[in-house]
């Protein structure tokens, strides 16, 4: 597995080939952050957007009412998604809301975990942290793979930047779930022109810090999702900096 550091990335935020493209965007909130940056970015693309946010809110709602004039097509789908079935239910309507998708940037973000927590209880946030991005990339790979349409899926691990020892902990175990799930998927879906690749925190113990919102993540995330990243696979990159 390549981890490849994202440091200073100089990435335009102009991608002409999202125009009109399917995308799916998960994990956005109404608290605004990473989720709520790229489907503005994609709407300014002219890309076609569905939105799956893990709450209904105003921010989300009014989040939408911006985004609509400038997105071809555009669906909101929200939670919450409590549990394994309610997942795979949202990633289903998700796939046909737009008969389809050609691209989709999971968002998954670490939070605080409860004061002295247990290793059970760091390894249920872990699971809880990825399981929508998990379920959502099988869902729409076998959907890419049944109708035989290439396209390119992205899971992005985020936390706050003042997150505790404790959650850049958690953090740390998610990066290397994801990017051990991500070379397997990729691996698995290669023959069927389907592109994987995952984006997380840098460990903190050299000396980078959890970031949110970050705009080389977001130019990244856009620059994978278009498409023009199409011989990129199976890759891990670090996100450093804050």
């Amino acid at each position: 597995m390549l981890m490849s550091p994202l440091d200073g990335v100089d990435l335009p935020l102009d991608y002409p080939e999202l125009a009109g493209r399917r995308v799916l965007v998960t994990g956005v909130t109404g608290s605004g952050g990473l989720g709520v940056e790229i489907v503005r970015l994609l709407a300014e693309q002219r890309a076609c957007i569905i939105i799956g946010a893990l709450e209904p809110s105003p921010e989300v709602q009014a989040l939408a009412e911006i985004v609509a004039p400038l997105a071809p097509e555009l669906h909101l789908i929200t939670g919450p998604f409590t549990c394994h079935d309610d997942i795979l239910r949202f990633a289903r309507t998700a796939m046909q809301a737009s008969g389809g998708v050609d691209a989709v940037i999971n968002v998954a973000e670490v939070g605080e975990p409860p004061a002295r927590a247990t290793d059970a209880d760091v390894e249920r946030m872990v699971t809880d942290i990825l399981s929508m991005p998990c379920l959502v990339t099988k869902v729409a790979a076998n959907r890419m793979r049944t109708t035989l349409s290439e396209g390119t899926i992205v899971n992005v691990v985020v936390c706050h930047p003042k997150a505790s020892a404790q959650a850049r902990i958690v953090a740390r175990i998610a990066r290397t779930a994801i990017a051990a799930f991500t070379r397997s998927q990729a691996r698995q879906l290669a023959a069927d022109g389907i592109q994987i690749n995952a984006i997380a925190p840098a460990d903190a113990d050299r000396g980078a810090s959890c970031i949110t919102g970050n705009p080389d993540i977001v130019s990244l995330a856009l620059h994978l999702a278009s498409g023009r990243g199409s011989n990129l696979s199976g890759l891990m990159f670090e996100a450093v900096g804050g």
